[in-house]
């Protein structure tokens, strides 16, 4: 005998109702929750672009109409510090060869010391001492547009190669006549090596990727300290060729007499 299917049982009005509250209430949830993520999205959002965006951006100078932005001025003030603890690093590695107990060293002992106590005396007034730096800079560069004075890239690179100690065109030495008849005995003395193009390449090279890692300097801000360098030399010699190497002078001769009709 065949099992009768069940039927299903009609749903009640009250059924009906607590599920469609029970969605409308998981509707509000959701909403909830979705305005709720997208707040703190937006107040994180806010926050990245205040900090990372606004902030770097902001000026903290301006030079004649010219900002100085904080970026700008902060990787600055990194890059002196790097430059900074370079030098005090040499110094002090110089400092540990030496012996103070030795009466021929205790002279270069205390001038390296005191050379170190230079440097972290400057690294104290760093930031503020960048700060002027950049604003002169900003002048220099200004005043230097308005004259027309300009560097190109082949004077940057004279300056750097000069700054690392790399000669392009290093000068022929003249040989002297000797006119004199007596044998003489010369000893060679010792010469330095100069630092061929390859050895320049990859100092330069390792020196700017050392900023980039240390002092998040870029290669571009590196060879802009180099420009500004150049701008200022140039504008001194601008400024001193017009100043007069001559005056006016007034010839006057003091005559005495012994009354005042005798002087008209």
């Amino acid at each position: 005998m065949a099992k009768r299917s069940k039927q299903a049982k009609p749903v009640s009005k009250k059924q009906l109702s607590r599920v469609e509250r029970e969605r409308r209430q998981m509707r509000v949830l959701y909403a909830i929750a979705g305005v709720t993520i997208a707040a703190v999205v937006l107040v994180l959002g806010f926050g990245f672009y205040q900090e990372y965006i606004v902030k770097p951006s902001a000026p903290v100078a301006v030079v004649s109409g010219t900002p100085i932005s904080t970026r700008d001025y902060q990787a600055m003030v990194q890059y002196r510090r790097f430059d900074l603890s370079s030098q005090m690093g040499l110094l002090q590695a110089q400092l540990m060869q030496l012996d103070p107990t030795l009466e021929d060293q205790q002279f270069y002992v205390q001038y390296l010391q005191q050379q170190i106590q230079q440097l972290q005396g400057l690294e104290a007034s760093l930031p503020l001492q960048v700060m002027d730096e950049m604003i002169d800079d900003e002048l220099i560069r200004q005043e230097a547009a308005r004259r027309g004075i300009g560097v190109t890239d082949a004077e940057v690179q004279e300056e750097i190669e000069q700054q690392f100690g790399y000669v392009r065109n290093p000068p022929t030495p003249t040989p002297t006549p000797i006119t004199a008849t007596v044998t003489i005995t010369v000893t060679p003395t010792p010469t330095t090596a100069q630092m061929t193009e390859e050895e320049f390449q990859k100092n330069y090279s390792d020196y700017v990727l050392a900023l980039r890692r240390n002092a998040g300097i870029s290669e571009v801000t590196f060879r802009s300290l180099f420009e500004v360098s150049i701008l200022s030399t140039k504008l001194q010699e601008a400024l001193a060729e017009e100043v007069p190497t001559t005056a006016e002078h007034v010839h006057a001769r003091h005559i005495l007499v012994e009354t005042e009709e005798e002087a008209q």
